[in-house]
């Protein structure tokens, strides 16, 4: 058997690999906690769970799989931490660059161990760029601090008192140093992240958009959809069949 990832096979195979004891324990590289912090864009955490691997270990678990299988894992999981980077707002061609480069590398991959490094090091590249592209334009720390936190907590009701306690300082200069920072309020600015997330989440087709406004923490659906349509021009339906209809011509 080859020991290639080619797109003849690549077409035949379950993208996450062959679903052996062996090859389950890579899904450990995909904990919850990793995946939130890659979504995140936290790189620091990213490499502190990536500091705690042992990296022998997993080689010695998995030193009777053939290495193929071992691959196939390892490009599911780049593909599964690509997904997750889009969640967070890296343009989906960013995040298929790495799936590439996976694969461009995988033929000098020797050893399990390869494999497991490259796809560390590709969960920590993903992590670094949702933290840039999120927090590129953000100079201020105050800013970007409470800018970090909004989005640590998207999913959840923010208040700006909350921001400001986070920050230590008053909803007032908040306001003001957003204002001159990113032309928003606090409040602006948790609106637009939040939408800019719903719509990220409606291109991947993970969640129904009548669920979204629970999943945000809008009171309602009726106030979701309207803050939606305010800010993208579209409802939440109208936003999910333009993408449809977009993927059909592509």
């Amino acid at each position: 058997m080859e020991n290639r990832i080619t797109e003849e096979n690549l077409d035949v195979l379950d993208v996450l690999g062959p679903k052996t004891d062996e090859c389950e324990s890579l899904s450990e590289l995909t904990s919850p906690y990793l995946l939130n912090y890659i979504k995140n864009g936290q790189h620091e955490e990213v490499k502190e769970i990536i500091l705690k691997i042992d990296f022998e270990g997993y080689s010695n678990k998995l030193a009777g799989v053939d290495l193929l299988h071992v691959k196939y894992a390892g490009y599911g999981l780049v593909t599964l931490a690509s997904s997750v980077a889009s969640l967070g707002g890296l343009p989906k061609v960013e995040a298929r660059k790495l799936n590439q480069a996976f694969l461009l590398n995988e033929a000098n991959f020797q050893s399990a161990k390869d494999v497991l490094v490259y796809v560390s090091r590709i969960c920590y590249t993903l992590a670094k760029k949702v933290y840039e592209n999120k927090f590129a334009q953000i100079q201020t720390p105050i800013v970007f601090h409470a800018a970090n936190y909004i989005n640590e907590n998207i999913e959840h009701k923010i208040l700006n008192a909350k921001v400001a306690k986070h920050t230590n300082c008053s909803v007032q200069y908040l306001n003001k140093l957003f204002k001159e920072e990113l032309g928003l309020t606090v409040a602006q600015y948790i609106i637009r992240e939040k939408i800019n997330y719903s719509k990220t989440l409606i291109a991947s087709g993970s969640v129904d958009t009548g669920d979204l406004y629970k999943r945000l923490s809008f009171c309602s659906q009726s106030h979701f959809t309207q803050t939606f349509k305010k800010q993208v021009g579209l409802t939440p339906t109208q936003f999910k069949r333009k993408i449809i209809n977009e993927n059909k011509v592509k």
